[in-house]
């Protein structure tokens, strides 16, 4: 289950403890918010998730502009394995 947060021009998915099989990836840019363990936090997040996984990216806020093929890959990949734990 998540909870879906809007805030001025960003959006947090708050992630509830239960998450079972569900398949979470984050794709973040490592402790560069105003947010101190920014990657710790989501790590938090996925550790009941029998599929969760944090990835982290050198790059500016907007990973996806300049990370996209690499997110791509890692996000192909990562459900390859959620297949196969099936």
């Amino acid at each position: 289950m998540n909870v879906l947060i809007q805030g001025q021009g960003q959006e947090t998915v708050v992630l509830l403890p239960g998450l079972g099989n569900l398949p979470v990836i984050f794709f973040l840019q490592p402790d560069s918010t105003a947010i101190e363990g920014w990657s710790t936090l989501h790590e938090e997040q996925i550790k009941d998730s029998a599929h969760g996984k944090v990835m982290t990216f050198e790059g500016t806020h907007y990973l996806h502009h300049t990370k996209s093929k690499e997110i791509v890959e890692n996000f192909r990949a990562f459900m390859e394995e959620v297949k196969k734990d099936k």
